[in-house]
C-alpha cells in the first residue's frame, strides 16, 4: 500500500511541476482566492509580480526595491518587462534605502535633534547553472543580526568586528589589515576553494574616476540564502548610500592578497544606466533630507526664520 501511495504522490508532484511549465503566463499570473481572508480573487495573492503589485481596489503590500533583471528573471517571477535593462553578471538586481530603526541624537548639542540612521542595500540574485560562486561554507544562509537588541550589548573583551559578528567557517583564512590586507567582514560568505582565503566584494560606487575596477573601498555581506528557488541564490550588500557622476556601477567578487591587488576575479556585476540612475535619485532626495535637518542644527541668520531639529531627518 505504501509502494503505491509514494507513486500516486510523485505523479502529482511531477504533473504540477509540468502544468507550471505549460501554462500560459496568463494562466500563471492570474488573480487568486485566498482562503477566510478575501471572497473574490485578487491581485495581492498572484504568484506573479507584475499583479501582486497592481492595486486592484483591495490593500496589498508594495515593494520598497527598485529593480533590475534579465528576461529570464522577469520570465520566472512575472516582472514588468520595462525594467530588463542589460544587466551583465547576474540575473537580478534590487536596491532599497533601508531605516534601520534607531537614531543618533544630541546632534549640534541638543539632546533632542535627533537623525533616522539609514543604509542603502544593494540585493544581487545569481542563477548558479551559470555563475559559480566561491562560497565560504555549505551553509543555506547567513544573515548579520544588525537589527537585533545585541548590538547594544557591549563589554571589555567584545569583538572587533561587533557582537554580532559571525565567527567564520572553518579552514577559511580571514582578511588581515595587520597582513596588508581589508579588515575581515562581520560575515565571511565567500573564499577561494584552493587557498581558502577570504574573497572581498568591491565596487567602484564610491568614485567618479575609473572604469568597472575602479574603487577604494569594499562592501560587506549583510546576508545571503542559497538556491532559495531552483538554483537561484540572493546576497545581500551594503552598497553605501553614494551619489555620483557614474552611469553606471560595477561590483566586483574577487581575490586580493594584499589591498587593491587582486590575484583573481571570480565575478563582475555591471548594474546598467537606467538602474543607477534611478538610485540616484533616490539618494538625492535622501541627501536634501539631511541637509535640511543640518540646517535646523544652527540659528538662522537675522531676520530669517529657522526650522526647529526634528526626529524625522534621516542621515547614513
Amino acid at each position: 500500500m505504501k509502494f503505491f501511495l509514494k507513486i500516486a504522490l510523485a505523479g502529482f508532484v511531477l504533473l504540477s511541476a509540468v502544468t507550471a511549465f505549460t501554462q500560459t503566463p496568463a494562466e500563471r499570473c492570474k488573480p487568486r482566492e485566498t482562503a477566510g481572508q478575501w471572497s473574490k480573487p485578487h491581485n495581492d495573492a498572484s504568484p506573479c509580480y507584475e499583479v501582486n503589485q497592481t492595486f486592484d481596489g483591495t490593500s496589498f503590500l508594495k515593494d520598497n526595491n527598485i529593480w533590475t533583471y534579465s528576461k529570464d528573471f522577469a520570465d520566472l517571477f512575472g516582472m514588468p518587462a520595462k525594467h530588463i535593462e542589460g544587466l551583465k553578471g547576474a540575473e537580478a538586481a534590487a536596491f532599497r534605502i533601508v531605516d534601520l530603526g534607531y537614531q543618533r541624537c544630541g546632534m549640534g548639542g541638543n539632546i533632542n535633534a535627533c537623525q533616522k540612521q539609514e543604509d542603502c542595500t544593494v540585493e544581487l540574485y545569481f542563477d548558479e547553472n551559470k555563475t559559480k560562486l566561491p562560497w565560504a561554507s555549505d551553509i543555506q544562509t547567513q544573515w548579520v543580526a544588525r537589527e537585533s537588541s545585541m548590538r547594544w550589548l557591549k563589554w571589555e573583551d567584545d569583538k572587533p568586528k561587533g557582537i554580532a559578528a559571525i565567527d567564520p567557517p572553518p579552514n577559511t583564512v580571514p582578511l588581515s589589515w595587520e597582513r596588508g590586507q581589508w579588515r575581515s567582514a562581520p560575515l565571511v560568505a565567500f573564499a577561494d576553494p584552493v587557498t581558502h582565503l577570504e574573497a572581498v566584494v568591491m565596487s567602484n560606487v564610491d568614485t567618479d574616476k575609473g572604469g568597472d575596477e575602479a574603487g577604494s573601498d569594499k562592501l560587506y555581506v549583510n546576508g545571503y540564502f542559497r538556491r532559495f528557488h531552483r538554483d537561484m541564490s540572493m546576497v545581500s550588500l551594503n552598497l553605501g548610500c553614494f551619489i555620483s557622476s557614474r552611469k553606471t556601477i560595477a561590483v566586483r567578487l574577487e581575490l586580493q592578497e594584499a589591498r587593491h591587488q587582486v590575484t583573481k576575479r571570480y565575478q563582475t556585476v555591471v548594474l546598467p544606466e537606467g538602474f543607477v540612475s534611478r538610485i540616484h535619485e533616490l539618494n538625492k532626495a535622501r541627501m536634501v533630507r539631511s541637509q535640511e535637518f543640518n540646517k535646523s542644527l544652527f540659528a538662522p541668520p537675522l531676520g530669517t526664520k529657522g526650522t526647529a531639529a526634528t526626529l524625522s531627518n534621516t542621515s547614513n
